[in-house]
């Protein structure tokens, strides 16, 4: 299911108002069985090697119709629950889903300021959002693997410091080369992807 920007305000509504009716206690709440369900499909789904891309992307539609459904129904409730939901519009198609994932995250880690993967979201989903908008990411999480070689995403090097990637617990500018320069076996420095090689891979 693609998501619509009237689904999305109507969504970011019940999220934002789910939340403020909770304490800031999260210990007397459960998390979601079905929400950590789907979670772990979506996860499961991308490890290992994957045969058939067109599979997963129907799953992941699956996924967040299911989770549409439960936010509507006002389910979200733990630090947890918006982590999880999070993550299942990350793997979306658009932008619209990508601003979602964002705000899912910041509201994951509006209610629990130590969860970790939730922070690191924050940053990944902003950084997609803002590459499906035509802008450049800022805080480096979004690679691109063409013909077995490593590439950076556009990036915006200055619009967040790398003490601010650390806080979100994603990497400096340094470990982003050092990363590349591993995975690739030379050194290229952040080696950004070619506007020849986003013309071909976007016309896939």
């Amino acid at each position: 299911m693609r998501l619509t920007p009237l689904l999305t305000y109507v969504f970011l509504a019940v999220v934002i108002c789910s939340a403020c009716s909770q304490t800031s206690d999260q210990r007397s709440y459960h998390d979601n069985v079905e929400l950590a369900n789907l979670y772990q499909a979506d996860q499961a789904e991308r490890s290992g090697t994957i045969e058939d891309w067109t599979i997963v992307a129907e799953n992941d539609r699956k996924r967040r119709a299911r989770v549409l459904e439960m936010m509507e129904a006002d389910s979200l409730v733990t630090a947890n629950d918006y982590y999880h939901t999070a993550m299942v519009f990350q793997h979306g198609e658009d932008s619209v889903a990508y601003k979602l994932a964002w705000d899912l995250a910041e509201k994951a880690v509006s209610l629990d300021s130590t969860h970790a993967k939730a922070l690191w979201l924050t940053a990944a989903a902003a950084d997609r959002y803002l590459l499906s908008i035509d802008k450049l990411q800022i805080y480096g999480t979004q690679f691109i693997i063409y013909m077995d070689v490593w590439y950076l995403q556009r990036i915006d090097p200055v619009a967040v410091s790398d003490a601010d990637r650390q806080g979100k617990g994603t990497r400096t500018l340094q470990e982003i080369e050092a990363f590349l320069a591993e995975q690739n076996g030379e050194d290229h420095g952040l080696n950004i992807v070619p506007d020849s090689i986003l013309s071909v891979m976007q016309g896939m």
